[in-house]
């Protein structure tokens, strides 16, 4: 999150990068005159500019959340031996980032003994895909456009359903009738299928854009 500055501490990545120019301040300088002995005159001073502290820089980022998000995510990237894994903690009231961090990762005070994929900060930079989390768009737009109710029953083939000829879905346990509630709770893959095809690709689309996927 942080990044790193180079030798000449010019920002080259995360928030150093980001805010150089406001954490960098300007440097000072002042013209004037001396005297044959080398003494400066000040009453004679032509120019001052005076230095300019760097603004500082306070994160939404929580000392503890993130202490901990880091703990449980380097337990979880050894115990899977994971070749990347990322965590980020959001308020989701307000939007802030309470806690963000990638493995693998790097110390800033020792850049050239990692690799420099290691600095990446893959929580901004790689695609996500949100896999099950989407199922709750599904839903949303099918309950917003009057296609489902929550009362509504799906029948869950019992975790294998051939939707055509070459294309079977699966859940990863058997499921048979859920309610719609059910088919979030379970994370059924059959039933969400089955609340989207009552919806139909155009309206789902629509609402995927209306929503913001793929923007900024």
């Amino acid at each position: 999150v942080i990044g790193f500055s180079n030798v000449d501490t010019v920002g080259q990545e995360g928030l150093e990068l980001l805010y150089h120019e406001k954490l960098a301040g300007r440097s000072g300088y002042r013209y004037t005159k001396r005297d044959a002995k080398g003494r400066e005159m000040v009453a004679l001073e032509e120019k001052l500019i005076p230095a300019v502290n760097g603004a500082r820089l306070i994160l939404t980022i929580n000392q503890y959340i993130q202490y901990v998000t880091e703990r449980a995510l380097d337990d979880a990237f050894r115990k899977h031996h994971a070749e990347s894994a990322i965590a980020i903690v959001m308020n989701p009231k307000t939007g802030e980032i309470l806690a963000m961090a990638t493995r693998p990762t790097f110390d800033p005070n020792r850049l050239n003994e990692f690799d420099a994929a290691h600095r990446r900060n893959r929580t901004i930079t790689d695609i996500f895909e949100p896999a099950s989390v989407f199922k709750m768009v599904t839903v949303a737009v099918a309950l917003n456009e009057g296609k489902v109710t929550v009362h509504d029953v799906f029948d869950c083939e019992q975790g294998e359903w051939r939707v055509r000829p070459r294309r079977v879905i699966h859940d990863v346990h058997p499921y048979g009738r859920l309610t719609l509630p059910e088919v979030l709770i379970k994370s059924s893959n059959i039933g969400t299928v089955k609340v989207g095809m009552r919806l139909g690709e155009r309206a789902l689309y629509r609402y995927i854009k209306a929503f913001g996927f793929g923007e900024k």
